[in-house]
């Protein structure tokens, strides 16, 4: 991934139980999920070996995934999601129905004659299209991409998603027993390994400055994290932690917004635009655009901008996606 794609998904998707994806399988997973987000209904989307490469990033190795490599990881990250579905309870007049459903509908993995994978087709079941491409209503989590693959180490990856739902709260409470489930902790870790091997590890890395695309970012600003006790709860030795809380600086979602499209070109009222700035003003969204001229490439003026304002950050994407101006 060479340019900053932001994956954005429904807060929903969060609440699935997601088997226990390793490190590698996470930044395939996500990926997945980013690519289908503009997809029409009902469509199969197709994803080519090499875009599958681009995927399988990890800080710590030197060389590129070969085939082969490329072929099992995808197989054992799908052979891991067959087995996550979604459970429903739907009421009834006399009672209620239990039903449960895939994600994905359809899943194709294609194979040549030396058993190296062609190319994998996937279709989301469209009562779960909305995890994927409906942020309407506000409820959705995004992160950088590049970022996310950026980071080492699959609990550390799995924290950083938690906090990101949280972005704009600043802090995340939750409860012991959910907090080792979620992140698939074993049963034999013992509260002083989930501080050394996961905890301080995790807060190390989500703290350090990283140059990105030629940006200095850093994934969470002041992350701590203190263990809280109930000791008054019977037969709970006094040092058992029941809640684990994360704090951190809060992120305005207007700076990914910023990282994602400045410098974009969109058509508009029969000129080409350039986005210069975006940023909130009285519950809008302003965006700052100079008029570009596509024939010499450069700006008609750097002095006259013009703003375009928006209801939120969905309704000026959605904008910018369907008036997007490529140059040929």
């Amino acid at each position: 991934m060479k340019k900053n794609e932001i994956c954005r998904y429904h807060n929903d998707l969060s609440k699935v139980q997601l088997p226990n994806l390793n490190e590698l399988q996470l930044n395939v997973f996500y990926s997945l999920i980013h690519k289908m987000r503009h997809k029409q209904q009902g469509e199969l989307v197709v994803f080519k070996p090499h875009e599958i490469k681009k995927m399988m990033i990890n800080p710590k190795r030197k060389r590129d995934f070969n085939d082969k490599e490329l072929t099992k990881t995808t197989k054992e990250l799908f052979e891991k999601l067959f087995k996550m579905d979604f459970r429903q309870l739907i009421q009834l007049d006399d009672g209620y129905r239990e039903e449960y459903r895939h994600l994905f509908k359809t899943m194709y993995l294609n194979y040549n004659d030396f058993d190296i994978l062609k190319d994998l087709w996937l279709e989301i079941d469209e009562h779960f299209e909305y995890l994927v491409g409906d942020f309407w209503d506000k409820k959705y989590i995004e992160f950088d991409l590049t970022e996310f693959a950026s980071i080492s180490g699959k609990y550390t990856k799995e924290i950083y998603l938690k906090l990101k739902k949280y972005r704009t709260q600043g802090w995340w409470l939750v409860e012991w027993r959910v907090f080792r489930e979620l992140l698939h902790i074993p049963a034999s870790y013992q509260i002083s390994d989930i501080d050394k091997r996961i905890l301080k590890p995790a807060i190390k890395e989500l703290t350090a400055e990283r140059t990105l695309l030629n940006q200095k970012l850093i994934p969470f600003k002041n992350l701590k994290y203190e263990k809280l006790t109930r000791s008054q709860q019977p037969n709970t030795p006094p040092l058992t932690p029941h809640f684990i809380k994360f704090t951190f600086t809060k992120q305005d979602t207007t700076k990914s917004f910023n990282y994602k499209f400045k410098c974009k070109l969109f058509s508009y009222n029969g000129k080409i635009w350039r986005i210069e700035h975006i940023e909130k003003v009285n519950g809008k969204l302003v965006v700052s655009c100079l008029e570009f001229n596509p024939k010499t490439q450069n700006l008609v003026s750097k002095d006259k901008l013009k703003t375009m304002n928006f209801k939120n950050i969905e309704h000026a994407e959605q904008f910018i996606l369907e008036n997007e101006y490529k140059i040929s």
